[in-house]
């Protein structure tokens, strides 16, 4: 379910949240962030001198109790009772930080007036809802965020027969295997696969390709992987990010 907020706020020093109940009681939420999927308990954490605060932020999606919210920007949320995830989707302030502060023994920052922080004017919020059975991992919720945060695209197709009509595109499979980055270096393409799963898992490239090997994170050729009928079978440990770069013939 795609759910869009719009509204006009014409209100100074507020936080607007929107609540989505749980399918299930839940014990703790699971949010994703950069290259990992973090899970946590209703517990508030905090650093020195700060009082604890239950908010924490999540990419891509955050998920409890049997329904994950798919995200296409960073956004805040918090486990409420173990029944409710609230969404924060609009927090106005006028200061970078405050000197005398409830919940912090120092500022975080100069106390300097900020007033397009209070984010006056219309805004329109977008998220995905969806239900599922089982954990995020066995759900395929990664997925199911990717799905969200890439529209589908139109293109006119060619008739059986005609040329280059057969050709083979870039096809990446595996349960939990998240495709963070591609791009190409001469003839090759570089890609960058992240195991997002708490358990290893066979990723499969395919697109026709004729070579295959590593990289490194700056891009400098490793060592050659073999290949099956023009794809590439690798088995990916939990949470490990690989960098691949593949050439046709």
């Amino acid at each position: 379910l795609r759910v869009r907020i719009s509204f006009e706020n014409r209100s100074d020093d507020h936080r607007l949240r929107f609540h989505v109940p749980l399918g299930e009681p839940a014990e703790r939420a699971a949010a994703e962030g950069q290259f990992a999927v973090v899970e946590r308990p209703p517990v508030p954490e905090a650093g020195h001198g700060e009082v604890p605060v239950p908010t924490y932020p999540a990419r891509g999606f955050v998920d409890a109790g049997g329904v994950a919210v798919l995200l296409d920007h960073v956004l805040e949320y918090e486990l409420l009772d173990g029944s409710e995830l609230a969404l924060t989707v609009l927090r106005s302030i006028g200061l970078i930080s405050r000197s005398d502060h409830p919940y912090r023994d120092d500022p975080a920052g100069p106390e300097v007036a900020i007033p397009d922080a209070q984010c006056r004017g219309a805004w329109s919020i977008g998220f995905g809802l969806y239900p599922h059975a089982g954990s995020w991992a066995q759900a395929g919720v990664t997925a199911q965020a990717e799905r969200y945060a890439h529209d589908l695209l139109a293109a006119a197709g060619r008739a059986a027969g005609a040329a280059g009509a057969e050709e083979e595109g870039l096809r990446v499979e595996g349960d939990g295997v998240v495709l963070s980055a591609l791009r190409r270096r001469g003839d090759w393409l570089e890609l960058r696969l992240v195991c997002e799963a708490p358990d290893a898992v066979v990723a499969r490239v395919s697109g026709g390709f004729s070579e295959a090997r590593t990289a490194d994170l700056l891009g400098r050729p490793g060592e050659s992987l073999p290949l099956e009928e023009g794809a590439l079978l690798l088995e990916l440990p939990a949470w490990r990010i690989q960098t691949l770069q593949l050439r046709r013939a």
